[in-house]
């Protein structure tokens, strides 16, 4: 399948969710109830989840907007929290080897072996990565509150997107995009994490923001995406955890049916792993003005629907 119909399959599912009903009534309602959860719904939000979460468009503002469109119920907290954790794995599983490779070249400090420009790299990469996940961290942990309230109506998630869309058309322009993954250091790697902090907002796309950010710092294209990707896991891993904990506390995990929670993750794991594969293949080749002009029509669409409608 080449990259054209690649994008003419993403933006024709986006459409699709866009243009879909508002339920029976017809009307569009901000705020819903959480009830129990469909099949259908289950998969729509995981196939949303898996594929907005690497592509630079925002799953937060995506999980904000599809519900507000379709009329679909707020998701309980458990069912959040697990296809979190299924698109953590498709990024653990994509870059095994990335993450198995760092890992491992730690080990050289407790054995003292000979440490060769392949371990310096990994060890190099495991700490820029560690830094770039400390603003994420922070802004989550203290922040929390400030942050939720911008979740509460889709019209935020509208203006955001907008801002995404914005950041992705003015780094094609302005960056220089020659330096690979090797080239970051302390500042580079806090830049992208901020990034990666300001991506909380609902319709800032954490990929989008990050891989910006790293073509800001003059990574490649691919480069910025590949380090994006890495970045991902410790704070999809931290959101799911913490979301889990949270579930558990308040009890809905108890009321949660499994096939509901199992379908979502399913559809979430394998649309994150092909969205992955998708995007590093077509960044090697094409600017990301396509996803900053998707971001630009699903925000204005929002932003219109929620003050006319």
């Amino acid at each position: 399948m080449n990259n054209k119909l690649n994008i003419k399959i993403i933006l024709f599912i986006f459409t699709v969710f866009l243009l879909f009903p508002q339920g029976a009534s017809g009307e569009l309602n901000e705020t819903h109830e959480e009830t129990e959860m469909t099949i259908a719904q289950a998969v729509i939000l995981g196939i949303v989840q898996g594929a907005t979460e690497f592509l630079p468009v925002s799953s937060s503002g995506h999980l904000v907007i599809v519900p507000y469109i379709l009329g679909f119920p707020n998701a309980p907290v458990i069912f959040d929290a697990m296809v979190h954790v299924a698109t953590l794995f498709a990024v653990l599983i994509f870059f095994r080897k990335e993450f198995i490779d760092i890992i491992l070249s730690f080990k050289s400090i407790l054995t003292k072996e000979k440490i060769n420009d392949e371990i310096k790299f990994n060890q190099k990469l495991g700490i820029m990565l560690a830094l770039g996940t400390i603003p994420a961290a922070l802004a989550g942990f203290f922040l929390e509150e400030f942050f939720t309230d911008f979740f509460s109506k889709p019209v935020y998630a509208g203006f955001f997107l907008i801002v995404t869309g914005t950041f992705l058309i003015a780094i094609e322009r302005i960056s220089e995009k020659f330096k690979d993954i090797d080239s970051l250091n302390i500042n580079k790697s806090l830049i992208i994490g901020c990034a990666q902090a300001f991506a909380i907002f609902p319709g800032i796309s954490r990929s989008g923001a990050t891989i910006a950010a790293g073509m800001l710092c003059g990574l490649t294209r691919e480069s910025a995406t590949r380090f994006s990707f890495l970045l991902s896991a410790p704070i999809i891993a931290g959101a799911g955890g913490f979301s889990i904990k949270k579930a558990f506390f308040d009890g809905t995990w108890a009321g949660m049916d499994l096939t509901i929670i199992l379908v979502g993750s399913f559809f979430a794991f394998v649309v994150a792993y092909l969205s992955i594969k998708f995007l590093i293949d077509f960044v090697k080749k094409h600017p990301l003005n396509i996803f900053a002009y998707y971001c630009y029509a699903v925000g204005l669409t929002v932003i219109v629907s929620s003050i006319f409608l």
